[in-house]
């Protein structure tokens, strides 16, 4: 029987540190890695530039393709580093944020970058079904996923892992929301969680959160 190739699709892959821990600890044949902010995208490429099984993507991932979009490199509680980003700008974010977290966020600059749509983007590659699709996305993981509702409808994702905000907790932008209630709504039928964050705490923002397909559609 022919070998069927595995593929890990990385949505955020931010410092790197989770996305090397993932591709280390699978059998991966394909990868996929997406990232916005360029400085983090730069690293993680030129540190995976000899391992032929991965394709990074300084992109946008949203609902819209090949659009040109703002940006923002932020600065969180006065750090002066350039990792801390987001595609939504410092006033779209709630004072609710602010007032819970603690963190101070200030507006650095922006950048135009092009976006992509995940649904679009896994069509031209010709891909029809994942292994592991993880996102971390500060807030636009709902957004992105459910351009690929299809796929979890089919049951055409193995496992999936996701960064949510807790459905008690107020929302983080005006712009997007990011709630577990929706991805409750997606996925349940024929996915089953497995892994909450055993460390969140009852105020933290975004929590990950992992399905898995349910043995009788695989």
């Amino acid at each position: 029987m022919e070998k069927k190739e595995r593929v890990l699709v990385y949505c955020g892959t931010n410092n790197g540190e989770g996305f090397f821990r993932t591709i280390w600890s699978g059998n991966w044949d394909h990868i996929y890695g997406f990232e916005a902010n360029p400085v983090l995208y730069q690293n993680i490429k030129d540190q995976l530039d000899g391992d032929p099984r991965v394709k990074m993507y300084n992109t946008i991932l949203s609902d819209k393709h090949d659009e040109e979009q703002d940006f923002y490199i932020l600065d969180a509680n006065e750090g002066g580093k350039d990792y801390a980003s987001s595609v939504v700008n410092v006033s779209e974010w709630l004072p609710e944020y602010t007032k819970i977290s603690g963190n101070q966020i200030d507006l650095k600059g922006s950048i135009k970058l092009k976006t992509t749509n995940l649904n679009t983007f896994l069509e031209e590659e010709g891909i029809t079904e994942i292994d592991y699709l993880l996102t971390d996305l500060e807030g636009s993981d709902f957004l992105v996923v459910n351009t690929i509702k299809d796929f979890l409808l089919e049951g055409k994702i193995k496992v999936m892992q996701c960064e949510v905000e807790p459905d008690h907790m107020p929302n983080k932008y005006r712009v997007l929301d990011n709630k577990l209630a929706q991805f409750r709504e997606l996925v349940d039928e024929k996915y089953e969680l497995i892994y909450t964050d055993p460390y969140a705490e009852e105020h933290w923002f975004s929590v990950d959160h992992r399905w898995q397909l349910k043995e009788e559609y695989r």
